[in-house]
C-alpha cells in the first residue's frame, strides 16, 4: 500500500516504543519508506486499532529479492497479528516472483528469536551496522566524486552485478528505482578521471546513511575506496550530520576499511531466509 505521511509519522512513532522496549534498533529503511509515500506499487502493511498503529511490516524490493521487517505495540503481542501479516505478505511475494524472501530483525531482539523460532525461516546471516566517531582521513587527488546521471545506470548496474552478486536483471531493476528516488544522492566514483565505482547517501533527521559502496575488481586494494569514503565523510560530518552504514559480517575487508576510516559497530541485525514450499 502507498504510506501517507500521517503513516509514516504514526510508523516513527511506533518504532520507538518498540526500540526501547528491548533496548534495539529496527533497521526499518527510512530511505525507502520515505519513497514509497510517491510509490503507488509498494507492499507495506499496517494495523490500527482506535486511530493507533499498533503493527507495521515494511516490504523491501531490490530486483526479485524482498526484505520484510516489522513489529507490533508492546501491548499487542502474542495475538498473532505479525503472523498474519507475515503469512498475507509471503504469499503476496510469491505471486510476484520473488526469488529470495529475508526477514531481518535485532540480534538482540528476545521476542524476534521467539517468533522466529515458530516460522518457517531459518538464520541466513548477519549485518553490523556503524556509526562514524571522529578520526584523521586521508583523501587522494587522484580519486574524486561527482553526482550521477542517467547515463551511468550501466555502470551502477555492473557494480551491484559484480561487487553485490545481483543477477543482472535484478541490478537493471534496482537501480532504476534508486535513480528515480529523489530523496538520495547518487555518486560516481572516479579514478583519474576514469568512472570506477560509486556510492549512494540518505540525508534524514540529522543522519546521513551511505550505501552501496562498490570499486570495479580491476581498480580495488589501490585506495579508492578507502578515498571516496572519506571524501564522503567529510562532506557529510562538515554539516554536523551523525553518519552510519551497513557492512555483511563476514566482509572482512570491508569491515577494517570501515574501522580504520572511524566507523564502530552499534547494532547488528541477523537476517532469515524464507524456506520454500512449508
Amino acid at each position: 500500500m502507498k504510506l501517507t505521511d500521517v503513516q509514516l509519522r504514526d510508523i516513527q512513532a511506533l518504532q520507538q516504543v518498540s526500540e526501547h522496549e528491548e533496548t534495539i534498533s529496527l533497521k526499518l529503511n527510512w530511505d525507502m519508506l520515505t519513497t514509497s509515500v510517491k510509490n503507488d506499487d509498494s507492499m507495506h502493511q499496517v494495523v490500527y486499532k482506535d486511530d493507533m498503529l499498533i503493527a507495521f511490516l515494511g516490504v523491501y524490493w531490490f530486483g526479485q529479492k524482498v526484505e520484510l521487517c516489522g513489529m507490533v505495540h508492546p501491548a499487542f503481542r502474542g495475538r498473532g497479528i505479525f503472523s498474519e501479516l507475515l503469512n498475507i505478505t509471503i504469499g503476496s511475494c510469491q505471486e510476484r516472483n520473488a526469488t529470495t524472501i529475508l526477514l531481518n530483525a535485532p540480534a538482540k531482539s528476545t521476542s524476534a528469536k521467539l517468533f522466529l523460532s515458530k516460522q518457517s525461516f531459518d538464520y541466513n546471516f548477519s549485518e553490523y551496522q556503524m556509526m562514524w566517531t571522529p578520526t584523521n582521513l586521508t583523501i587522494s587527488n587522484q580519486v574524486s566524486l561527482r553526482k550521477a546521471d542517467d547515463f551511468d545506470l550501466p555502470l551502477e548496474t555492473q557494480l551491484d552485478v559484480v561487487c553485490f552478486h545481483y543477477t543482472y536483471e535484478d541490478a537493471t531493476k534496482y537501480n532504476i528505482s534508486v535513480a528515480a528516488d529523489q530523496t538520495s544522492n547518487r555518486y560516481i566514483i572516479e579514478f583519474n578521471e576514469t568512472a570506477v565505482g560509486k556510492l549512494r547517501t540518505q540525508r534524514l533527521n540529522g543522519e546521513t546513511w551511505i550505501y552501496g559502496i562498490s570499486v570495479l575488481p580491476e581498480y580495488q586494494r589501490k585506495g579508492v575506496g578507502r578515498s571516496a569514503l572519506s571524501s564522503i565523510i567529510w562532506q557529510e560530518a562538515s554539516l554536523g550530520n551523525d553518519l552510519f552504514l551497513e557492512v555483511a559480517t563476514k566482509n572482512i575487508r570491508a569491515l577494517k576499511l570501515y574501522e580504520e576510516c572511524g566507523f564502530k559497530i552499534v547494532e547488528t541485525q541477523d537476517y532469515y531466509l524464507f524456506k520454500k514450499g512449508e
